[in-house]
């Protein structure tokens, strides 16, 4: 920018000393025109002039007359013109210095350009290339102490968490049990087919069955699919290892066997322990001489075990009951049979309360 003032500037400098010296040639030669269209005198004129006249028939006096009214018309016409041209320079001069003035001031594009682009160059040459911008280094934050964690699902490999484990290792065990009934394929039944399948089954940490390998079959592939398609219905607690649930492996064997027809008639229950009568006899009866007797109906399930006491009489009331049904829970029993299966069933108890001698 600083050159293109300097360059309008000079440019204008010129345009005016032009005009000045332009000015200057005009007066000069208005000067040169006024000097030469003054009359001259006697003295200067040529000596020739008379002969000249005389030699046109008119008399001295009378030639340089018409000479003398010829060149005042001429000087004057010439100075008027000559004034008219200085005027037409005059006016003409300042329009040209301003149009000169205009086109410096207001260069073509191209030439803008070019020499924008000549700067640009020139200083693209001249000052160096300005450092990259450096990014900012933030600072790392140190990293976080690895903290050993231990889950649920896996077994613990550090020694020192190990030795800290005081519970002993246990094998899966059976939540449900295989069902041989709904196993056993409905074809085979039919036909009076019985068989054996021995399997290793897989248990995950849930104790889910997530896989099967059938080890034996007989006979060969007759019940390996009723097998695998029931055992995924199993359930199990899982293996624990270092007090940590972990994947193992669980041996499976399934017998098929038909139902034999029934020849066993039917059973009631028997007595596998007796009532003890010494230990349910109530100690205020014995400080007191009391005897008595108690009859109950016992409710013995299908495993043998007492489930219910109703006590259906007792001598005196109110004082034998409570023992008998204490002690008539601690009986165990072999359950009753009915078309060779266990059976529920009820069994009469009675008990006497008598003191020895």
């Amino acid at each position: 920018m600083a050159s293109e003032n300097d360059n309008s500037k000079d440019t204008g400098n010129r345009g005016f000393a032009g005009l000045s010296s332009m000015v200057s040639d005009v007066d000069a030669a208005l000067s040169n025109a006024a000097k030469k269209a003054q009359p001259r005198s006697d003295k200067t004129a040529p000596p020739a002039a008379s002969t000249t006249a005389s030699a046109f028939g008119g008399g001295p006096s009378k030639r340089s007359e018409k000479l003398d009214n010829t060149a005042g018309k001429s000087s004057k016409s010439s100075s008027v013109g000559l004034w008219l041209f200085g005027v037409a320079v005059l006016v003409a001069l300042p329009l040209m210095l301003f149009v000169s003035l205009g086109v410096t001031l207001q260069t073509p594009s191209n030439g803008v350009s070019a020499t924008s682009d000549a700067y640009s160059m020139s200083s693209t040459a001249e000052e160096p290339p300005l450092p990259s911008a450096v990014e900012p280094t933030l600072p790392q934050p140190s990293p976080r102490p690895k903290v050993a964690q231990t889950k649920p699902d896996r077994v613990v490999d550090d020694p020192e968490l190990a030795a800290t484990c005081t519970e002993s290792d246990v094998n899966p065990r059976e939540l449900s049990e295989f069902n041989v009934d709904r196993a056993y394929p409905q074809r085979t039944r039919d036909q009076g087919i019985e068989g054996i399948v021995e399997a290793t089954l897989s248990i995950d940490e849930n104790g889910l069955v997530v896989g099967e390998v059938i080890t034996y079959s007989n006979p060969p592939g007759v019940f390996d699919a009723a097998v695998v398609r029931e055992a995924n219905r199993m359930r199990f607690v899982p293996a624990r290892r270092n007090c940590e649930n972990v994947a193992s492996e669980f041996p499976l064997e399934v017998n098929f066997v038909l139902a034999k027809p029934c020849t066993e008639g039917a059973k009631n229950p028997r007595k596998l322990r007796d009532f003890n009568v010494e230990r349910a006899y109530p100690q205020r009866a014995v400080d007191r001489g009391t005897e008595g007797s108690v009859r109950a109906t016992l409710q013995i399930d299908a495993t043998g075990s007492v489930v219910g006491v109703i006590v259906t009489s007792a001598n005196p009331p109110g004082v034998f009951e409570s023992a008998v049904e204490r002690e008539a829970r601690r009986m165990r029993f072999e359950p009753a049979r009915l078309n060779c299966e266990n059976v529920a069933d009820d069994y009469i108890l009675e008990v006497n309360f008598v003191l020895g001698e």
